[in-house]
C-alpha cells in the first residue's frame, strides 16, 4: 500500500481512526501483524536525529535519510535492462513529474527525514499512541508529520519499485503507441518501547543470570514507567523543559500555565550524530551533586562485570540501546522515570523523582 498523506492529523486518535479506516478500505487483515513506516521531515539533521532516539522510545525502528539520498534518480540501462529509448522517454517523463511539483516541493526535498518503522498488529491505541508522538515532535520541532505506509520495503527498496512501476507501465504503452499519457474491536496492544532479547545480543560479556533478570526486569518496568509518564503525567504536551543543575529542579511547562516539578538526576548523555554514551559521573560538564545516581548505574556494572556501565565513554550500537541504558539507570536508581533532554547533537537522560503539579496561579 503506498504512501498515505497526512490530512492535517488533529490528533493521535484522529490519525488512529484514518489508518484503520484505510486499512479496512484497502482490505488489510488487521488480525495478523503488519509492517508499518511512518514519515517525519526536519528541517537539520539534528533535529531529525534528535526525533529518531525519542521514537525509539516508544518501539519503533528509525532511519535518518539525507535529502541529498532523496534527489531524483536517472535509470541505469545496465540495471534496469530496458531498451536506450525506453530509458529516456522514462527520464523525460520522471523529469516532468518532477518539475510539474513546483517550488514547494523542491524546498520539501531539502529536508530531513526522520523515517520509523515497526512490526506491529494494528490496533486504535498503538495508533494513537503513535500519532501523538508523532504530532508532538512535528510541532516541538517545527517539522511536517507527512503519512504513513503499510507493508513497505526499504526507503531504497520502495524506490526501487515506484520506479520499477513506472517503467513497467510505459513500457507497456510504448509497444502500443509513441504518445505516453500523463495523467475495533481488537483488545488494546501493551506498550512496548524496549524488549531485551532484541538487546541482549549488544552486550557482549557473557551474564551471569542475576545480571540477565536484572536487565530483563529493567526493560519491562522501563516501558510500564515511560508509557505512565505519557499518559499520566501529559510528558507528550509540554511546550518546553528546563533542568537546573544547581538545584536539581527538572520543570517542564505547559500551554495551560501549568508546570511540573520533580528532582531530577543526570544519568547519562549520548552524541546523536555518532552513538557514543557518556556516564555523568565521567562529564566534566555536569555538577557532581546531579551525578550521584550515575554512580550507583557504575556500582551495578561493577557488580555483573558489564564493561558499558562501568566505562565513563562507551560506544553503542545505536538503536534502543541508549535507552536501554536509561531503563538500566531508573532500575538502579528506583526512579519514576527518564526525560530524554535535548541539547544540541546531545540528549541526556535525567531521572525523575518526587513528581508534582505546580499552577502559577493557585499561587
Amino acid at each position: 500500500m503506498n504512501l498515505n498523506e497526512s490530512p492535517e492529523y488533529r490528533s493521535g486518535e484522529h490519525f488512529a481512526d484514518e489508518v484503520l479506516n484505510a486499512l479496512r478500505d484497502g482490505d488489510v487483515d488487521l488480525t495478523e501483524s503488519q509492517p508499518f513506516q511512518f514519515y517525519l521531515y526536519l528541517e537539520t539533521e539534528t533535529e531529525a536525529r534528535a526525533c529518531a532516539t525519542e521514537l525509539q522510545l516508544i518501539g519503533l525502528e528509525t532511519e535518518v535519510v539525507d535529502p541529498n539520498d532523496m534527489e531524483d534518480e536517472e535509470f541505469d540501462d545496465d540495471e534496469t535492462e530496458l531498451p536506450e529509448e525506453l530509458t529516456g522517454a522514462i527520464n523525460d517523463v520522471v523529469d516532468q513529474i518532477f518539475e510539474a511539483q513546483g517550488d514547494e516541493d523542491d524546498e520539501e526535498d531539502a529536508r530531513w527525514l526522520c523515517l520509523a518503522s515497526t512490526q506491529m498488529e494494528p490496533t486504535r491505541d498503538r495508533f494513537t499512541e503513535i500519532g501523538d508522538k508523532m504530532l508532538s515532535l512535528a510541532k516541538q520541532y517545527k517539522g511536517e508529520f507527512e503519512g504513513w505506509e503499510v507493508n513497505p520495503d526499504t526507503l531504497e527498496q520502495a524506490m526501487d519499485e515506484i520506479f520499477g512501476n513506472i517503467a513497467d507501465q510505459l513500457g507497456g504503452l510504448l509497444t502500443d503507441s509513441d504518445d505516453v499519457p500523463f495523467g475495533d474491536d481488537d483488545e488494546p496492544e501493551e506498550f512496548l518501547a524496549l524488549v531485551y532479547d532484541e538487546i541482549v545480543g549488544d552486550l557482549e560479556e557473557d551474564l551471569a543470570p542475576e545480571a540477565h533478570q536484572f536487565f530483563n526486569d529493567a526493560c519491562g518496568e522501563f516501558n510500564i514507567k515511560q508509557n505512565r509518564l505519557r499518559e499520566e503525567w501529559r510528558f507528550d504536551e509540554c511546550d518546553q523543559w528546563s533542568f537546573d543543575q544547581e538545584t536539581g529542579d527538572f520543570r517542564l511547562d505547559f500551554e495551560d500555565g501549568s508546570q511540573l516539578l520533580a528532582d531530577g538526576q543526570i544519568a547519562g548523555s549520548v552524541d546523536m550524530i555518532d552513538n557514543g554514551w557518556e556516564w555523568a559521573w565521567n562529564n566534566p560538564n555536569i555538577q557532581d551533586s546531579v551525578a550521584q545516581d550515575s554512580k550507583l548505574v557504575r556500582e551495578l556494572g561493577e557488580k555483573f562485570e558489564v564493561e558499558c556501565l562501568r566505562t565513563g565513554i562507551t560506544p553503542t550500537p545505536g538503536g534502543p540501546f541508549p535507552a536501554f541504558l536509561a531503563a538500566v539507570s531508573v532500575k538502579a536508581t528506583d526512579s519514576i522515570g527518564a526525560y530524554p533532554a535535548i541539547e544540541g547533537d546531545f540528549m541526556a537522560f535525567i531521572l525523575l523523582k518526587n513528581l508534582k503539579w505546580f499552577s502559577p496561579e493557585t499561587n
